[in-house]
């Protein structure tokens, strides 16, 4: 009789599907903040990755517009359901600030422009608090979605950024962009930004564990953005990490945060058409300032970021190098380095800067017309004004000025003093 109930439940019952994996998320959009700091996208942003979470079996709460009181209680609730899950995620879409390198996430009833560092050791959410409250037991695994320092390109200090943290074992973070650099807010010509957008594209493909939807995201934004914005990510996991029902995987120790591989265009679309002409006039005031604030403290940082293939720090650097500055020794060779790298990206200012040390041909940097007359093509078919006034007067020299280039210089000259009054800082 036993043998014979033995077959029938055998028959009757399905198998073991293994154990099932409890996940959790708070997902947060944080947007309306007062004034000029107000967002655009975190509240869409934060339906869209819930939706894309809850579609992978996460049991999914959300916060909008949360002050600081209200943040701090929906961080310390979700740790406790966080340290019974096996895997717990916390994705942030708002503004983020480093302060004497300690994150914080700023809620909406703060103000970055009123802000100093004493307020926030005394009362600001760092992300050293989040992390002790959210982390899960060393056999789990938390993670880290940080989509901040998300200003408008005309706010905010031009070095303004989240900086690097160390990882706890069992932990993955993903930043929105590399340590030191703001992130877009909305990518033009969509109502979500970048890193929300691959982010959900990459989350909703089932053959990707959390560290290969990471590091595809961070191709896809690197592509999106034409280089101007890299995520970051540090993982404190060893192998990957499966979202499917069977199981977790084994994961101990560390690994090293960073980049995934060199940073290369990813299966992403390149920059959408426009995007260059709706960011290049802020962008250039953003480099121009930084350069200008370019000192002993900052360097290191500029540096650090070139090294990680960081464009804007490379093109801050080079413009810094290329003729007198306060602080740094001018170096036309060490210029056209830097600058040739973020060419390579084909980002339109470093072109063009990198075409004007080769008109001029000083410092060590031969003169080399043809090379900056492509380099100048290049940036022109971006729509960047000041290269097309350049190559009208490298046409100019030769003789063989374009009667149509003229009339669109001439037009592209309005358009860049227009672009660059409204890139002056409020």
């Amino acid at each position: 009789m036993l043998a014979l109930l033995a077959a029938v439940l055998a028959q009757t019952c399905p198998a073991s599907a293994g154990p099932v994996v409890r996940k959790v998320a708070l997902v947060v959009g944080n947007g309306n903040y007062s004034g000029a700091e107000r967002l655009q996208t975190p509240a869409g942003d934060a339906d869209m990755v819930a939706s894309a979470l809850r579609q992978r079996g996460f049991t999914v709460q959300t916060s909008s517009n949360r002050t600081l009181v209200q943040l701090r209680h929906d961080i310390q609730a979700f740790g406790a359901l966080a340290r019974q899950a096996d895997i717990s995620l916390l994705y942030y879409a708002g503004h983020g600030i480093a302060v004497e390198n300690v994150n914080y996430l700023i809620a909406v009833d703060q103000s970055l422009s009123r802000l100093n560092a004493a307020m926030l050791r005394q009362d600001g959410l760092s992300l050293r608090f989040v992390e002790s409250e959210i982390r899960s037991p060393a056999s789990k695994v938390t993670v880290l979605v940080i989509d901040a320092c998300r200003n408008a390109m005309t706010r905010g200090a031009p070095g303004q950024g989240l900086v690097k943290t160390g990882t706890a074992k069992g932990m993955l973070q993903i930043f929105s962009t590399m340590p030191g650099v703001r992130a877009l807010d909305v990518m033009p010509g969509t109502t979500h930004s970048p890193f929300a957008t691959a982010f959900v594209r990459n989350l909703a493909r089932p053959a990707l564990g959390l560290k290969a939807i990471a590091e595809q995201t961070q191709r896809d934004v690197d592509a999106m953005t034409g280089g101007t914005q890299i995520p970051w990510i540090a993982s404190g996991l060893v192998g990957d990490v499966s979202l499917q029902a069977e199981g977790v995987a084994a994961r101990a120790g560390s690994a090293p945060a960073g980049l995934a591989g060199v940073p290369s265009r990813g299966v992403a679309d390149a920059p959408a058409a426009g995007f260059w002409q709706a960011q290049l006039s802020q962008r250039e005031q953003e480099i121009r300032i930084a350069s200008d604030m370019l000192d002993v403290n900052t360097l290191p940082l500029l540096q650090a970021r070139a090294r990680a293939g960081d464009i804007i720090a490379q093109t801050t650097l080079g413009m810094a190098y290329s003729d007198f500055h306060p602080y740094l020794p001018t170096n036309r060779k060490l210029a056209a380095a830097y600058l040739q790298k973020a060419a390579n990206r084909r980002f339109p200012i470093a072109e063009t800067l990198l075409a004007e040390l080769l008109y001029e041909g000083r410092g060590g940097v031969p003169r080399d017309l043809h090379k900056a007359g492509n380099l100048l093509n290049s940036a022109v078919a971006s729509g960047y004004s000041r290269a097309q006034l350049d190559l009208l007067t490298l046409q100019g020299q030769s003789g063989a000025i374009d009667p149509k280039a003229l009339q669109q210089g001439l037009q592209s000259l309005g358009a860049a003093l227009k672009g660059y009054q409204s890139a002056m800082p409020r």
